[in-house]
């Protein structure tokens, strides 16, 4: 269906924020109860239509939008070592132009003050009185003028399997910047006049990544004899993790602004960033200076950058222990001893990030517990 097939006078599509009643939520509605609704179905019913305005715009897209692209380079050195290992070290980058981006374009405009009646100009009931064209609500534009860019050194130290003993290892230290992460359904700027307060770190983005896996033949002694079928066969394998914390932005939780639309922020009055060696429950009841933060006055917008914080970062062991006998010629056992999360190590989830939140800072989610599980299986 086409965009524009989505409004009147094709679709009837009416909102009534403040309805006199669930009983009869029309009443006082400028022209009654609008449904049943029929579309015009010719020229001459489209021209003698009567729009209910305001009228809601689901997206207008840019005409002057031109086609996103990426572009990516790289650049790595490679030196084997003694022992079967090999390292490199690489430069890796990329930048995306032209992608698309949201803006609210037909935003209210802040009046201060009161009226001769005492009441304040703008409230969150008459934004669409305020807008610049008060024939539309919010107009969601989309056009192709954001940016992004990704930049990181990738190190990996492998050993193919040899002697018994295979790793692979690699760590990324990379920073990701954007105006928007997710696609044209993503939130709208807090400021659609002021975009460059959008740029800042990709919701992906991990600063520090580190995975490295493992598979060890145990040497142990006694490989002949009977007690050799207890002793030999035995390996361990594992994979362990460790990503840096996601970013976070701290969000007012009511419209400051008053303006329509966009993922407002707060003010940043000093430094939010906390000691990472306070104990697990400290961190837990306040994972950052909650302090640090304070609403916006009413009709402006918050200092805060865009996904300025970062939240706990994450690491986790799989473990594994098996050993294979052979029984006949042909047939062989497999046993297995496996662990989730082997360091039974709970990790933090990120912290609440609305600041009129009962739970703002606080962590109420962390990672399993250590899960273990034997198997047996038989192989022929």
């Amino acid at each position: 269906m086409n965009e524009t097939q989505l409004h009147q006078p094709f679709v009837l599509n009416v909102s009534s924020p403040n309805p006199f009643s669930f009983e009869d939520p029309w009443n006082g509605f400028p022209g009654g109860d609008p449904y049943p609704f029929t579309a015009p179905a010719d020229a001459s019913a489209r021209k003698a239509y009567k729009f209910i305005l305001p009228m809601p715009i689901s997206r207008f897209f840019d005409p002057n939008s031109a086609t996103p692209y990426n572009q990516q380079w790289n650049f790595t050195i490679q030196q084997q070592l003694p022992a079967e290992f090999v390292v490199s070290a690489g430069y890796v980058g990329s930048k995306g132009t032209r992608l698309w981006l949201n803006r609210e374009i037909n935003p209210a405009i802040y009046i201060p003050g009161n009226g001769p009646d005492g009441k304040p100009l703008s409230t969150a009931g008459n934004i669409d009185a305020r807008r610049l064209n008060t024939n539309f609500q919010g107009i969601d534009e989309a056009a192709t003028t954001g940016n992004s860019t990704y930049h990181s050194l990738q190190v990996s130290v492998n050993r193919r399997f040899t002697k018994g003993f295979y790793l692979m290892t690699n760590y990324t230290w990379s920073k990701a910047l954007d105006y928007e992460s997710l696609d044209r359904n993503a939130s709208l700027p807090q400021d659609p006049a002021n975009m460059r307060a959008e740029h800042g770190p990709a919701d992906f983005d991990r600063r520090h990544n580190f995975v490295t896996s493992f598979l060890y033949d145990l040497p142990l002694p006694w490989k002949q004899g009977v007690i050799s079928r207890f002793t030999q066969g035995w390996r361990a394998n594992g994979i362990y993790r460790y990503v840096s914390g996601s970013p976070l932005t701290v969000t007012p939780g009511t419209d400051r602004a008053l303006r329509g639309g966009g993922g407002q922020r707060v003010n940043v009055t000093a430094n939010p960033v906390l000691p990472s060696d306070r104990s697990f429950d400290e961190q837990r009841a306040q994972y950052f200076n909650t302090a640090a933060f304070a609403l916006p006055a009413l009709g402006t917008y918050g200092s805060m950058g865009r996904n300025a914080i970062y939240g706990p970062g994450q690491y986790n062991l799989d473990f594994s222990l098996f050993k294979t006998t052979r029984a006949t010629e042909q047939t062989r056992i497999e046993f297995r001893w496996e662990m989730f999360n082997a360091f039974n190590h709970a990790n933090l989830g990120n912290p609440n990030t609305t600041y009129n939140s009962p739970a703002f800072g606080r962590i109420d989610t962390v990672t399993g517990p250590r899960i273990m599980q034997l198997g047996m299986k038989l192989i022929f």
